[in-house]
């Protein structure tokens, strides 16, 4: 979501004078058209190191337990192919 939903050269506009709940990216992933979110997995599992990346899981996660009849999931993959 992060891709597209924020200006990735300007965390701190994006942010400005805002909670993170005013934020694009929130605003993104909380959209009643989201319909669920994937997770590319490096074998360092570099994601997993980023904060953006586990607060998407994190509300995925919630979103998922909350409206389970709406929101697809999560679905986390990796770069493997064994």
């Amino acid at each position: 979501i992060c891709t597209f939903a924020i200006n990735q050269y300007d965390i701190q506009g994006e942010l400005a004078g805002t909670s993170w709940e005013q934020s694009s990216f929130y605003l993104a992933l909380t959209s009643s058209t989201c319909q669920g979110t994937c997770m590319i997995m490096d074998e360092h599992l570099h994601p997993l190191r980023r904060s953006w990346c586990l607060f998407e899981l994190l509300h995925s996660m919630l979103r998922e337990e909350a409206e389970s009849s709406h929101l697809s999931g999560k679905d986390i993959k990796t770069t493997s192919y064994e």
